[in-house]
């Protein structure tokens, strides 16, 4: 998770090629994928995506989406609208 927040690309994708948990939550409910799409790392968050990344939500009740949204990170919306289908589901916000 701190690779990912500090836009450590190639770290990131070394752990996911070594069965890293794309989806693995910090006692806070926050993902690798949430502290990417605060960051507007496209590259970082397209990399979980690709090894399976959820949008999951933390103890705040914010997904991936809301933050990178908020941050107004155009990018990465389109990518999660996209990539997961928002536009039928209820994940967008």
């Amino acid at each position: 998770m701190i690779s990912a927040h500090r836009g450590h690309t190639e770290i990131v994708e070394y752990l996911l090629t070594e069965d890293a948990n794309p989806n693995f939550q910090a006692l806070c409910g926050a993902t690798a994928l949430h502290y990417a799409a605060d960051t507007g790392s496209l590259e970082i968050c397209q990399l979980l995506v690709e090894f399976g990344a959820e949008l999951l939500k933390n103890e705040h009740g914010l997904t991936p989406v809301t933050l990178a949204a908020e941050r107004v990170h155009e990018e990465l919306v389109d990518l999660f609208i996209n990539h997961f289908d928002l536009l039928n589901k209820e994940q967008l916000c």
